[in-house]
């Protein structure tokens, strides 16, 4: 089985998609109606709880039913991939095959940074004006809080260091 943890979606010299499996040491190719469904599975994990706390969050359920929607979505997407999806791949029976470092561009990168800072602070804020319940929930707003603010300074340094 295939798990977005386990997989680099990778251009060539050649300007093709590619999608590596690290454990094997193969690579396949991606067709561009393809790329979407590798992306959702490189970002499964996320994807999924998201699902979970979003579903559970404004339906009112208990926690452990956000996990278990999650885990359900994970799972599934898993499933869908391994067997409808990946079959569809062609592998390349090349030897050497030259992969391209991945190119930030940094308009892109400054982007990023003030979306995840704004994100970070606009979630930070939730606590002062009272808009979250529960030690639990305020614990989640935190830790998504600081998560952003790091990610928006980490893409800043780099911005800072392409200049």
């Amino acid at each position: 089985m295939i798990f977005g943890g386990s997989v680099d979606f990778v251009e060539d010299t050649k300007k093709r998609r590619l999608l590596f499996l690290r454990k094997e040491g193969v690579y396949y190719l991606v067709e561009k109606k393809q790329e979407k469904y590798v992306l959702f599975l490189k970002n499964n994990i996320i994807n999924a709880a998201s699902v979970g706390a979003m579903t559970g969050y404004f339906l009112k359920l208990p926690y452990i039913i956000w996990g278990a929607i999650a885990l359900v979505f994970y799972v599934s997407y898993l499933i869908l991939f391994n067997t409808k999806i990946f079959p569809g791949f062609e592998k390349l029976r090349e030897k050497k095959i030259k992969v391209v470092p991945p190119s930030e561009t940094k308009g892109r990168m400054l982007m990023f940074s003030l979306g995840f800072l704004a994100v970070g602070a606009g979630l930070l804020l939730c606590i002062p004006l009272k808009q979250v319940e529960g030690s639990i929930d305020s614990g989640a707003v935190v830790v998504c809080g600081a998560f952003s603010i790091i990610m928006g300074l980490r893409y800043l340094t780099a911005y800072q260091k392409s200049s």
